[in-house]
């Protein structure tokens, strides 16, 4: 799997095996980032229907799957549908870690992990 990094200080952006992608709008990029502050952590969708469009939005899980699913084909370029991802972490300069699989099957939380 490329390396993906994600950079949140200032504009949020992305890169996979070092070229830029395009996130997408700002609640893409607010779905991106409620998961990359999760730093690995499994997400429930209502976490993230909340922290997005608010506690007493309409949303339905379709358009938060959506949302999901673009920045997984955004992010993940090389990986085969309904394969299992793990993740390299790494926090500040210091070496990768392992990630650990989702442990929500409901909610796909395995988007990249931010990289500073």
């Amino acid at each position: 799997m490329a390396e993906v990094s994600v950079g949140v200080l200032g504009p949020m952006t992305a890169t996979v095996a070092g070229r830029p992608v395009t996130l997408g709008g700002p609640r893409q990029r607010a779905v991106l980032a409620v998961l990359v502050a999760a730093r690995g952590s499994a997400v429930s969708e209502d976490r993230i229907l909340h922290e997005v469009w608010g506690p007493d939005a309409a949303v339905s899980t379709g358009t938060l799957h959506a949302y999901v699913s673009t920045l997984r084909k955004a992010l993940e370029r090389e990986r085969p549908a309904k394969v299992l991802i793990r993740a390299r972490v790494r926090r500040g300069s210091g070496s990768p870690r392992r990630g650990r699989p989702p442990r929500n099957a409901g909610t796909d939380s395995s988007a990249p992990r931010s990289t500073g």
